[in-house]
């Protein structure tokens, strides 16, 4: 792999940690990391990441918004067919690749 392939796969990271946890944007932005810094690809991606709630990011992945599904949608992917960090999608994330929305939980007396 080429040094501009590697940072390409380490800026993919990055924007993917920060669609799955927004809370790890001061962090980020304490770095001193841009949208600038990103691929013309990832910076609308790394925008929504940066200024949305996890709530509002979720309903973008449900909705399979293109500027954030070719990414999540990818990672998904690799977590599926066990190439990820974690060795596997959740149950949950696999949900979300087949297009299926999660079950709301009932909690009891109700």
């Amino acid at each position: 792999m080429r040094t501009g392939e590697t940072v390409c796969t380490l800026l993919e990271d990055v924007t993917m940690a920060l669609l799955r946890r927004p809370s790890l944007g001061p962090a980020v932005k304490g770095t001193g990391l841009r949208e600038r810094h990103f691929p013309r690809d990832l910076r609308p991606a790394f925008n929504i990441a940066m200024t949305m709630s996890q709530d509002e990011i979720r309903q973008l992945v449900l909705a399979r918004d293109p500027r954030i599904w070719p990414l999540y949608g990818k990672r998904i992917t690799e977590w599926t067919e066990g190439s990820g960090a974690s060795g596997g999608a959740t149950a949950r994330e696999q949900g979300v690749q087949r297009g299926l929305q999660p079950r709301q939980r009932r909690l009891p007396g109700r």
